[in-house]
């Protein structure tokens, strides 16, 4: 869950930061709200925070097709995540079975 409302919270900001959107403390206090209870609802869903991060980019003002862009990002930064743990070689293969 803590890792949901991670994932929400730095996608968005970085989307924020790159169309250069000012934030002030409160507003991120407000996003960090949001990110936490909407984690609450997707912690049991693989890769559910990537879809509340357009909920999250609406408070800024960002259109749904930067959104889903962000989500993009995330998505690939998940894949890369789960690819890099595959193994990749046979002795690699047995050592899982074993």
């Amino acid at each position: 869950m803590a890792g949901a409302a991670v994932t929400i919270n730095i996608l968005t900001l970085a989307a924020v930061n790159t169309l250069g959107i000012s934030v002030d403390f409160a507003t991120a206090f407000v996003l960090s709200i949001v990110a936490a209870i909407s984690a609450c609802g997707a912690s049991g869903i693989a890769g559910g925070s990537l879809l509340l991060i357009p909920v999250a980019c609406s408070l800024f003002g960002i259109t749904n097709d930067i959104a889903m862009q962000v989500v993009g990002v995330g998505l690939s930064s998940v894949l890369s995540k789960t690819l890099a743990k595959q193994p990749s070689t046979p002795q690699q293969m047995s050592s899982l079975q074993q």
